[in-house]
């Protein structure tokens, strides 16, 4: 979760009914418009994660993939919440599912979905139990990962950020599920804070057979849940005394079993 309090570009996600803060930067359209596809348009819907610059460093690893596709390989995005990244999969010519827990999510999917003239099956799943998924060629997710105390608000907005007490909870959780979703030879790609831990994200890929390694790091402010849990982040050890910044990293695992 990167929202931040700077006034964003203009171009971002054109027809959006409210822009996300973004800071120079950090600005979410400088990483879309290098995309060789226009930006989507994407309905804003109260308790959905707005895209922000994770989702944004998650569309730009998802089209790059694609893009070096001759045959386009079924795809599928776990924790979609506006589902973003799906659409660019889909215009790329993937068949795309995208799950998410949330009803609203998934009705947020297929609106945006048909908005953008893509097509993407949405569907609800728990990814801490088993997905409803046949094997696919390449998995994505922009998984929740902000650390979280026992006692913060579990409110269906918050359910986008609120990862547990390492912030791993839903980013392991998709790992395990790894070698019944992903076929051999295909591709994972996760995006997540390095708070969490990348080495620990590299180690439990290659546990289920992933070849991994960081392709892409990316420098944010804190927005305003960082800024909020600071203090706890700090006395946790999660973060140092006056750090107002985090990396965000892209991973890319490719399965070999």
């Amino acid at each position: 979760m990167t929202t931040n309090s700077q006034i964003p570009r203009a171009r971002y996600l054109a027809g959006s009914s409210r822009l996300p803060d973004v800071s120079p930067v950090d600005d979410i359209a400088d990483i879309l418009d290098a995309l060789p596809l226009p930006v989507p348009r994407i309905t804003d819907w109260p308790g959905v994660y707005r895209p922000d610059v994770d989702s944004a460093l998650l569309c730009a690893a998802v089209s790059r993939e694609l893009l070096g596709h001759r045959e386009m390989p079924s795809a599928a995005e776990i924790c979609a919440g506006s589902g973003i990244a799906s659409i660019y999969a889909a215009r790329l010519g993937a068949s795309v599912t995208a799950l998410d827990r949330g009803r609203r999510q998934v009705a947020a999917i297929r609106i945006n979905a048909a908005r953008n003239r893509t097509r993407v099956r949405a569907r609800r799943a728990d990814v801490r139990a088993p997905l409803p998924l046949e094997p696919v060629g390449l998995l994505f997710a922009n998984p929740p990962y902000v650390p979280t105390p026992v006692d913060a608000a579990d409110t269906p907005a918050a359910r986008a950020w609120n990862a547990g007490g390492r912030g791993r909870d839903i980013l392991d959780a998709i790992i395990e599920q790894i070698p019944t979703v992903v076929r051999p030879g295909g591709v994972v790609l996760l995006v997540h804070s390095a708070l969490n831990g990348v080495d620990e994200t590299l180690q439990r890929l290659a546990q289920v057979g992933c070849k991994a390694r960081v392709t892409r790091r990316h420098s944010v402010a804190f927005g305003p849940v960082m800024r909020e849990r600071s203090e706890w982040l700090r006395d946790n050890t999660f973060i140092s005394a006056g750090q107002a910044v985090e990396e965000l990293v892209v991973v890319r695992g490719l399965q070999m079993r």
